[in-house]
């Protein structure tokens, strides 16, 4: 199957080498500052060394591709030949809904969710409300499994779910 999809590169903020902790904020400083401009769209994350690349999911989801398995792939794809750019972490950034027990519909949540090879994970999450969306004060929560943390239900897995279903993409960036 060939997905021809639009994706954002930014230049990290951050050094390569940096925390867990310093990485994920980094990241919520990229989403909170795309929800301050009108919109943060789910996203799938990829971190390449130097790189942050965000593929919106609504394309994804456009062309009938499984999310969590497209992130599976991502862990363990092939970037072009030559290209010496390894993967250091995959995950999901925007505006996702949370389901919360008891509560017929869900509620939107700005988040942040990373995974490593190793399967470490950080995760931030905010509540939103209005129209439009915007952040509730005090709602602010970060977890990790460096704490100790029980991982989020529904994020992550997607480095094992990659190794178990041996999931993997070829990508070949067509730059315009």
């Amino acid at each position: 199957m060939t997905l021809r999809l639009t994706v954002h590169t930014l230049a990290r903020e951050e050094p390569v080498e940096s925390s867990d902790d310093t990485i994920g904020l980094e990241l919520v400083r990229v989403t909170l500052s795309a929800l301050q401009r009108g919109g943060a769209p789910p996203s799938a994350v990829v971190l390449r060394g130097p790189r942050l690349e965000i593929i919106p999911i609504p394309q994804l989801l456009q062309q009938h591709v499984h999310v969590d398995r497209f992130i599976a792939g991502l862990s363990r794809s092939n970037t072009p030949a030559g290209s010496a750019d390894q993967i250091d972490a995959v995950g999901v950034i925007g505006v996702l809904q949370h389901r919360i027990p008891m509560q017929p519909e869900p509620r939107p949540v700005l988040a942040v969710m990373l995974e490593w090879a190793d399967c470490r994970w950080w995760n931030w999450r905010a509540q939103l409300e209005g129209t439009p969306l915007r952040r509730v004060d005090g709602t602010d929560t970060f977890a990790s499994a460096l704490e100790g943390d029980t991982k989020p239900q529904g994020l992550g897995g997607w480095w094992s779910l990659g190794r178990r279903d041996r999931l993997q993409l070829n990508l070949d960036p067509i730059v315009h």
